[in-house]
């Protein structure tokens, strides 16, 4: 019908884009295979940053099970505070982190209270 070259050129592209898509793919299996969730756990650490009262979040503890995040993090809350009050903070984060992060099914948070001392202030 055409030019003779143009078919190979257009099963050399095709079969290309097959590899590319082969070799995603193959990347995003392996990385839940191996509990990848490096960038989950920034955006974890970045939902904290949203929730008025918690000073930090430490140390993130992310798995990746059947497409389902489970989360376990360390808060850094004001000493002050009542158990009351940090058990709020603490569900607004689980909240705010459940909202970044539609996949996180179970978000543990355990908070640690900061105090300052007589020198710092």
């Amino acid at each position: 019908m055409g030019d003779p070259i143009v078919d190979p050129i257009i099963a050399l592209g095709i079969t290309i884009l097959i590899f590319v898509m082969v070799f995603d793919s193959a990347r995003t299996v392996f990385a839940r295979i191996l509990d990848g969730v490096a960038g989950l756990t920034a955006e974890l650490r970045h939902a904290g940053q949203h929730v008025e009262g918690i000073r930090s979040v430490g140390d993130i503890r992310a798995r990746s099970i059947d497409h389902r995040l489970h989360a376990d993090a360390s808060i850094a809350l004001d000493g002050s505070l009542s158990i009351d009050k940090a058990a709020k903070l603490m569900a607004r984060y689980r909240d705010d982190a459940s909202h970044h992060l539609p996949s996180c099914r179970r978000c543990a948070s355990v908070s640690a209270p900061i105090t300052t001392s007589i020198d710092e202030r």
